[in-house]
């Protein structure tokens, strides 16, 4: 009896140190981060902490920079993701079938992905350099414009180097996230298609893409939450500047908490941050199971 009791909550027992490891390095933190936001706590500035209750969120939610930030974050998550889905997509269909050369090719795109994200906003501003940029160089080269464009200093353009940095990276993630899709795809479904005189347009949109679908979703659900706490590129490039035209939620974070000083204010900022981010996990969940039925 007692080695039969000892088999049933030995699972229990082996489990007990990852719910400590968990509880100490997860669970308390977190905890003890909320409870902060919940103070006037100020970096560096010794009696400060004092209970406010949500006032910091409510503030917040009042704050033109974090509205604008959002915005910015929203802006990044639809256009790059979709773009980024869509060019991977498109560039898998290329790959879909075997050919000389397909491994290394395959190879040579995923490299954006596997560069750090500082060494890409270095990259980046180094090209959208104003005066010794390649892109500048080219454009006023080719006469596309008459002197150079200043980039990441113009408010109304700062964000378009952003955007282009994060599609040059992530593109290759649904690029394999879609070659791996399509390998599901039953080949005799698309053979049969064929004979039937389906065209490749036909083949695509009845068979492809719906055998596909939940993965599509799947791949914009990791790269919408991704996209929410991006932090590095935009910090090397702009800072979040010029006069928060690149703002995002990650930047405003680090700006409020660790520059401004404002512990308390940025970890509401974070929490705020967090629960956007399981709002849109949710609805892109949804989507998933929805599809998948």
């Amino acid at each position: 009896m007692e080695k039969y009791v000892f088999r049933k909550y030995l699972p229990f027992l082996l489990l007990i140190p990852s719910f400590i490891i968990v509880l100490f390095i997860i669970v308390i933190p977190l905890l003890n981060s909320f409870y902060l936001s919940l103070t006037n706590y100020v970096l560096l500035k010794p009696g400060s902490g004092e209970f406010i209750g949500f006032k910091n969120y409510a503030k917040i939610i009042l704050d033109p920079v974090f509205h604008q930030a959002f915005k910015n974050t929203l802006l990044l998550m639809i256009v790059a993701v979709n773009t980024e889905l869509w060019i991977g997509l498109g560039i898998a269909l290329l790959l879909y079938k075997e050919f000389y050369g397909r491994g290394i090719i395959i190879s040579l795109l995923v490299i954006p992905m596997t560069v750090a994200p500082i060494v890409i906003g270095l990259q980046f501003k180094w090209l959208f350099n104003e005066v010794y940029g390649v892109i500048n160089y080219i454009l006023t080269g080719l006469k596309i414009i008459n002197e150079p464009i200043a980039w990441l200093i113009q408010p109304n353009v700062a964000f378009i180097p952003i955007l282009i940095a994060e599609i040059w990276q992530w593109t290759p993630f649904m690029i394999m996230v879609m070659i791996a899709g399509l390998q599901s795809v039953p080949r005799e479904l698309i053979e049969a298609a064929e004979i039937d005189g389906a065209t490749a347009f036909q083949r695509f949109r009845y068979i492809i893409f719906n055998h596909i679908k939940p993965i599509l979703w799947i791949a914009l659900t990791i790269r919408s939450i991704d996209v929410v706490r991006i932090f590095d590129v935009i910090q090397i490039m702009t800072g979040g500047g010029p006069a928060h035209a690149t703002e995002v939620l990650g930047t405003f974070i680090y700006r409020t908490a660790l520059v401004d000083r404002q512990f308390a204010y940025g970890l509401a900022g974070a929490y705020i941050a967090m629960l956007i981010s399981i709002i849109f996990a949710w609805y892109l969940f949804r989507q998933v199971r929805k599809v998948a039925i």
